[in-house]
C-alpha cells in the first residue's frame, strides 16, 4: 500500500462532507469536499499503479469507486441533480464506507503474470468499478423522484465494457476468455444481473415505491458485493 496519508485525507474530507451534508441541504460546499476526498483517493491509486508498473493492481474497486463517485458530484450538482440531502448524504456515507475499508482493512495484491498487464486489463480495471458508481449512483437519482434515471443506461454502457474487455483480459492473461472459478468474476456478474434487473425494471409498470426499494436494494447489494470481495485483514494504515 503507498502512502496511506492519502487515504487518511480522503477519510476526513468525506467525513465532513458527510456532517455538512447532514446539517443543512449545501451543495457546492458538500460536493466540493467529496472531489477533493476524490482527488486524494486518485492520487493514492496513481502512486499505486506507477510504482508496480507493469504488474496488475487487484482490489481496487473500493478505492476507484471512491474516486468515481467523488468526481461526479460537481457534474451532478451543475446538472441539477443534487436536490436533497439524500444526494449528499447517501453519495458521502457510500465513499465514506469504502475509504474506512480500504484504510482499516487493506488488501494489497498484484497480478503476477506481466501478460495481463496489457491496455485490455486496465481498461477492466476502470471500467468496472465506474460502472458500479454510476449504478449506485442512479439509485440515489431514483429515491430522489427520477424513476427513469439516464445514470443507468450509462451504468449497463460501462458494465457491457467491462465484460468485453474482461474477456480479452482473460484470453491475455489465462488463456481462457473467462475463469468462474474465481469469486470476484461471480461478483461481478452478480452486479451485473443486477444491472440488467433495474435497467428492465425502470420500463416497467412498477410503482414507483416497488421500484424505488429494488433499485436501493441493489445499490446496497453492489456495495455489500464489492466490499465483501476487497476487504482484506484488520490493518490500520496510521
Amino acid at each position: 500500500m503507498v502512502c496511506p496519508i492519502t487515504l487518511q485525507i480522503a477519510a476526513l474530507l468525506i467525513a465532513a462532507g458527510v456532517v455538512l451534508s447532514a446539517l443543512a441541504c449545501v451543495q457546492w460546499p458538500t460536493a466540493l469536499l467529496f472531489f477533493l476526498g476524490a482527488l486524494c483517493m486518485g492520487l493514492n491509486i496513481f502512486e499505486t499503479y506507477i510504482d508496480h508498473w507493469p504488474y496488475t493492481p487487484m482490489y481496487m474497486n473500493s478505492r476507484l469507486i471512491v474516486l468515481f463517485l467523488g468526481t461526479l458530484c460537481p457534474v451532478l450538482s451543475l446538472c441539477g441533480k443534487w436536490d436533497s440531502k439524500a444526494h449528499g448524504l447517501t453519495i458521502g456515507l457510500t465513499m465514506l464506507l469504502f475509504t474506512s475499508a480500504t484504510l482499516f482493512f487493506p488488501k494489497d495484491y498484484y497480478m503476477p503474470n506481466i501478460r495481463s498487464a496489457s491496455i485490455w486489463s486496465h481498461l477492466y480495471s476502470l471500467a468496472d468499478p465506474l460502472g458500479r458508481a454510476i449504478f449506485i449512483a442512479s439509485a440515489t437519482d431514483t429515491v430522489s423522484g427520477n424513476t427513469k434515471s439516464p445514470l443507468m443506461e450509462l451504468a449497463f454502457t460501462f458494465f457491457a465494457i467491462a465484460i468485453f474487455s474482461g474477456m480479452l483480459f482473460s484470453i491475455n492473461g489465462l488463456g481462457t476468455p473467462i475463469s468462474f472459478h474465481q469469486p470476484e468474476v461471480i461478483g461481478f456478474m452478480f452486479i451485473w444481473f443486477l444491472c440488467l434487473l433495474i435497467s428492465h425494471a425502470q420500463w416497467a409498470r412498477f410503482r414507483p415505491s416497488l421500484f424505488k426499494a429494488l433499485n436501493v436494494s441493489a445499490a446496497l447489494l453492489t456495495i455489500l458485493v464489492t466490499i465483501k470481495f476487497d476487504l482484506g485483514v484488520w490493518r490500520p494504515l496510521w
